[in-house]
C-alpha cells in the first residue's frame, strides 16, 4: 500500500541581508546634553522574511575601539515589517551610559530569517552634561561709569567637550 500528498510543506528562504539607510545630514555635529534625539537611519529587507530587530553597539573610539560603553543592546525589536522609516531615538537607558565626548554608535540589522547586516559608526552621539564654570577673579568695582570703560577679570572655561558658544 502506498499514498502520496502533495505539497507537504515547503521551504521559505531567504539570504538576504537587510540594508541600512543613513540618512542623517551632514554627520549631525551638534552636541547633547539630554536624551530624546531621534536618528534618521532606514532599515529595509528585500528577502521576503521581513526586518525582526536592530541593535547598536556603542564606543568612545571609532571602528568600535577605544572604550566599549555598551556591546550590542536591542533598540528596536519586533519590527515585523520589510522596511522602518521612522526616526528613532537610542532605547531607554543607553543615553545614560553615554559618556561624555564622543561616542560611536554601530548597528546592526537582523531579519526575520536571521541575517544580519553591520553599520560601523553608522553615527556619532557628541555628549557634554559638564556645566561651564565662571571664576570671579574680580576684587570689586564700586566705580559709577559713564562710559564702558571698565575692564573686568573674569574667566570662564569648559571641561565638557562642547567648548564655550558665548557670554551673556
Amino acid at each position: 500500500n502506498s499514498a502520496s500528498l502533495a505539497d507537504t510543506f515547503y521551504v521559505r528562504k531567504d539570504t538576504v541581508p537587510a540594508v541600512v539607510t543613513n540618512n542623517i545630514a551632514s554627520g549631525d555635529q551638534a552636541w547633547r546634553n539630554a536624551a530624546g534625539t531621534a536618528y534618521d537611519l532606514d532599515f529595509t529587507d528585500a528577502g521576503g522574511s521581513l526586518l525582526d530587530k536592530f541593535q547598536v553597539k556603542i564606543t568612545t573610539g571609532a571602528s568600535q575601539t577605544g572604550t566599549l560603553v555598551t556591546d550590542w543592546a536591542d533598540n528596536n525589536t519586533g519590527i515585523s515589517a520589510p522596511a522602518y522609516s521612522a526616526d528613532w531615538p537610542l532605547a531607554a537607558g543607553l543615553w545614560d551610559l553615554l559618556r561624555e565626548g564622543t561616542n560611536y554608535v554601530s548597528l546592526r540589522a537582523y531579519d526575520i530569517a536571521g541575517n544580519i547586516t553591520f553599520s560601523t559608526d553608522a553615527f556619532r552621539v557628541f555628549k557634554d552634561t559638564t556645566t561651564p564654570s565662571v571664576t570671579d577673579n574680580q576684587a570689586g568695582d564700586d566705580a559709577w561709569r559713564s562710559a564702558n570703560t571698565g575692564l573686568y577679570n573674569v574667566d570662564f572655561a569648559d571641561t565638557g567637550g562642547s567648548l564655550i558658544d558665548r557670554i551673556q
